[in-house]
């Protein structure tokens, strides 16, 4: 990672997008609240790496601003912001690591409701080919 990222950095929409896209489209629950306090826990780490403690404030406008696109796009918008917010996620985490990372995060989101379903695990592996060229 270049820098520990602020709350208004894209790079903290570009990941609450990709968890809040498995998180909705993954399975028919749609988003639960044990994924959204999972996703908040797991954006709360990102920008604490290497960083002081941030405003919860900002950190809620990048997460509402990332869902509203989620669930405000049609299917064929949504993947267009999916390959951008996945090419952000790429140009600023330049480390394997820290992008499987996400990739690990992705599947704590789609357990925190329960069984990761097929249709999380498929949009996982999406994401994965996404970022990692596999």
């Amino acid at each position: 990672m270049q820098h520990a990222p602020h709350p208004d950095d894209p790079l903290v929409e570009a990941l609450a997008f990709v968890y809040f896209f498995v998180a909705e489209h993954g399975d028919d629950q749609g988003l639960t609240p044990d994924e959204r306090a999972r996703i908040a826990e797991t954006l709360t780490r990102w920008l604490a790496l290497g960083a002081p403690a941030s405003s919860v404030g900002p950190l809620d406008a990048a997460m509402v601003r990332a869902l509203s696109q989620v669930k405000g796009m049609s299917d064929e918008a949504t993947l267009t912001a999916l390959h951008k917010h996945t090419r952000t996620i790429r140009t600023r985490l330049t480390s394997d690591d820290h992008r499987k990372a996400v990739l690990y995060d992705m599947a704590s989101v789609s357990r925190a409701d329960g069984v990761i379903t097929p249709g999380e695990r498929e949009l996982v592996t999406l994401v994965q080919r996404l970022l990692l060229g596999a």
